[in-house]
């Protein structure tokens, strides 16, 4: 069937639903839309509130570590700030425990990753500090897993976590804890960029393949090249945009059922006075000429109409 040939009352209230729905349906994309951008804002403002805090504590508990250190006070060294497998006098390269030292001439405090060589891939670093009899050394397994793993802020699936320069995970995965942190391998595009020097926050698959929203930079702690990184997925991120998604059909098929309703009834009311002009017209077309019914007759054109087959 054309359209042409469609009746006028149902031309009418398929314009109008046609028209009313274009109206709904790009308002609600347009407030879809902008309710997903503020989301993901809120999102990486979340992440980045937490990586920031989270590199704020590691450094405090850096920072502590070196100072107990060149204080020699290894009961606090123990009871704040991680195991202390060693600490005492070297003289030249030497093996400590399983891992290799080498002797540091540099009367700074040099901090260095032994992680990699630590049989289950905890986070082990080395102090050294010249002094006039040799080097003091400590070997410690910081406890900085315990900052990590602090998730408040980051949902059901949110990990905050570290990185070595060799895109090996430097702490525990919350999805994997029973896994040796060095058999995970890293090769995101988090890393990448953070070991490039940016400090950023993007939507990218992590290390397990799954796409989240990460918050990452390279830790800015001398003589350590670790990366921080806060994700969360995106799925459960983005969970209320999903409700929100499932709101807006219910109300959109409710609203095309209302304006079905209105704009059907509404033409029928507006084709109302030319079905009576045609029954008018037929009639003087057989001869009957008989005074028009004015009493639904409004002051509009089609009461100017029925006014002038009135006088004919």
């Amino acid at each position: 069937m054309k359209f042409i040939d469609i009746k006028i009352r149902n031309k009418l209230a398929l314009v109008m639903i046609l028209f009313a729905m274009a109206i709904v349906l790009a308002i609600s994309t347009l407030y879809y839309y902008q309710f997903q951008a503020a989301l993901k804002e809120r999102v990486f403002l979340q992440l980045s509130s937490v990586k920031q805090l989270k590199v704020t504590q590691i450094k405090q508990r850096l920072e502590g570590l070196r100072n107990s250190f060149i204080e020699r006070n290894d009961l606090k060294l123990r009871e704040e700030y991680g195991e202390v497998l060693f600490h005492g006098h070297i003289s030249k390269d030497t093996v400590i425990s399983g891992y290799p030292i080498t002797f540091n001439s540099s009367e700074e405090v040099i901090i260095k990753d032994l992680s990699t060589l630590d049989p289950n891939g905890q986070l082990t670093i080395s102090l050294q500090v010249k002094e006039p009899e040799g080097c003091d050394v400590a070997i410690v397994k910081p406890n900085i897993q315990s900052i990590l793993i602090e998730r408040t802020g980051l949902g059901e699936t949110g990990e905050s976590y570290l990185v070595g320069s060799d895109k090996l995970m430097r702490t525990s995965s919350r999805f994997f804890p029973s896994r040796n942190p060095l058999n995970i391998e890293v090769d995101t595009r988090a890393v990448r960029d953070a070991l490039d020097g940016k400090a950023a926050k993007n939507l990218i698959d992590d290390y397990r393949g799954v796409s989240v929203f990460s918050a990452y930079e390279l830790l800015s702690v001398p003589d350590i090249e670790w990366v921080i990184i806060s994700e969360i997925d995106e799925q459960e991120a983005l969970f209320p945009l999903n409700s929100l998604r499932q709101n807006l059909i219910v109300v959109l098929i409710i609203i095309v059922v209302a304006i079905f309703a209105v704009s059907y009834e509404l033409s029928s009311q507006l084709v109302r006075p030319v079905l009576q002009t045609e029954k008018e017209l037929s009639r003087m077309a057989r001869g009957i000429f008989e005074p028009v019914n004015k009493s639904n007759i409004g002051d509009d054109e089609f009461g100017h109409m029925y006014e002038a087959l009135d006088r004919l």
